[in-house]
């Protein structure tokens, strides 16, 4: 924070307590005759959507241009970074078999305990997450509930 804004963060507090005393002798008690003008006045800067959208625009322009400039000589360091690729998860098809197994689970009436939702876990080799992800998106579909 700058000297600017220390100066204007203590002073922020006097000023509020005086403009709350003047409100207060002037609608409370009546001590002050009523005065109107001044009320909006604030030591903070509006800004509007404009002007904030520029300034980050140029902030951008900015940082470009910087790394730009330091891309001209890299370090030793970024010179000997090689690139990793992070595999992506592939989405794997329910197969036969396994919709076999839940599909007692999704037309049961009711929700499944833990127990079964386990057993069926541990049949399948999946977490119980996935079953009862499944169990749920399989009943939705049944009452036309898709997300689709």
């Amino acid at each position: 924070m700058q000297q600017e804004g220390y100066n204007k963060l203590s002073t922020c507090y006097e000023n509020g307590k005086k403009r709350m005393i003047s409100l207060y002798k002037q609608e409370i008690t009546g001590e002050e005759i009523r005065n109107t003008l001044g009320r909006r006045s604030t030591e903070v800067k509006v800004y509007t959507y404009e002007e904030i959208q520029k300034k980050f625009k140029e902030n951008q322009k900015i940082t470009k241009k910087s790394k730009s400039q330091s891309s001209k000589h890299p370090t030793i360091l970024e010179s000997t970074q090689i690139p990793i690729e992070i595999p992506r998860r592939t989405r794997s098809k329910t197969t036969e078999e396994e919709a076999n197994r839940l599909q007692p689970l999704v037309e049961q009436i009711g929700i499944p305990t833990t127990e079964e939702i386990e057993a069926v876990a541990r049949e399948l080799n999946w977490n119980n997450k996935k079953v009862r992800n499944y169990v749920t998106y399989r009943r939705n579909l049944r009452k036309g509930k898709s997300k689709d």
